[in-house]
């Protein structure tokens, strides 16, 4: 499936529940504004081969300025303009982190090749996203 492909389902299947808890934005930049100087922001980055991409999170306070000293809008914020950054990653259980001393890593959702397939894939990214999502956000509330 092409990366455009799978946009369209994004904003079909994950940007109504971003939507519910207060995310605007695209098929793949999202953005809360929690009206207490934190802003919260979601991006779907797709390889650059295609057919997989990754979640990235961010956190910005609306008093600093991004990277390269400006102030941006938080209706024009990415997560590329945030100080604070993460990506989802594989969660791992208590035995693989603690005694087979196994690592997190960054997750790549790969598209799948067919619509079924593709929504499959949301569904895991909309799940990791409302769990380490709301956890990583709820650090700056």
């Amino acid at each position: 499936m092409r990366t455009s492909e799978f946009r369209k389902l994004i904003k079909k299947h994950l940007a109504p529940t971003l939507n519910e808890f207060g995310f605007i934005g695209t098929d793949h930049h999202f953005v809360k504004d929690t009206k207490n100087h934190v802003i919260n922001a979601i991006v779907i980055q797709a390889d650059k081969n295609g057919g997989s991409c990754v979640v990235d999170l961010g956190v910005h306070l609306d008093f600093l300025p991004n990277t390269i000293k400006e102030y941006i809008p938080s209706s024009k914020l990415t997560v590329y303009d945030c100080e604070f950054r993460t990506r989802l990653v594989n969660e791992l259980k208590w035995f693989q982190k603690n005694v087979l001393r196994n690592k997190e890593r960054e997750i790549w959702f790969r598209y799948g090749h067919t619509e079924e397939e593709s929504k499959t894939v949301i569904q895991e990214m909309k799940d990791m996203i409302l769990s380490q999502g709301t956890s990583y956000f709820s650090q700056f509330n």
